[in-house]
């Protein structure tokens, strides 16, 4: 899945998990109009609804933090690319400022290496700009579950924390419950 197509996914999903949320404290906020079955049987479903987009949600977690592991690679990257051009050119600059070297002498030492690391900081400002998105989701996700990114599949157990919340204990003595 490309980065783009990742990340819609997951802010579709989040949004999704959010609504749910949403309407469960909405529900709550009803306490006093309506029977305390109803708002049960209400935030009952929204939090098994939210659960089950929760576990869609998890799976691309990872994969939207390789993309964050994947986007700092290339911003260290194109920080290299720059290697000391961008000292060298700041170094020019303060020797311009200074009187030591004259203008002319400044753009013909900086000629080559201001493209380099105007190139490079272009890249690098784009990257960032794509990281932030990402970053944003993972820290949105992070909000709204209430948990530290990431899951890692292989060690959870087949717990579902909202599920509990809502039937404690019937799992447990192989009791089954239809909502």
């Amino acid at each position: 899945m490309e980065r783009e197509e990742l990340l819609g996914r997951f802010n579709e999903l989040l949004d999704t998990y959010e609504q749910h949320k949403a309407y469960g404290d909405k529900a709550r906020e009803q306490a006093a109009n309506f029977s305390s079955a109803v708002i049960e049987k209400v935030m009952a479903d929204h939090q098994i609804k939210a659960s089950l987009v929760s576990d869609d949600i998890g799976p691309l977690v990872s994969s939207v933090m390789s993309e964050l592991e994947s986007l700092n690679a290339a911003i260290a990257e194109a920080e290299q690319s720059k290697g000391d051009l961008g000292t060298r050119i700041e170094e020019l600059e303060l020797r311009k400022l200074i009187g030591e070297i004259s203008d002319d002498d400044f753009e013909s030492m900086t000629a080559e290496g201001r493209d380099t690391v105007e190139s490079a900081d272009n890249e690098i400002g784009e990257l960032e700009s794509v990281k932030a998105g990402v970053q944003s989701a993972l820290d949105r996700w992070n909000n709204l579950s209430g948990t530290a990114y990431p899951i890692d599949p292989d060690d959870s157990q087949e717990v579902d924390d909202v599920v509990d919340s809502i039937l404690p204990g019937f799992e447990e003595d192989g009791d089954s419950v239809e909502i």
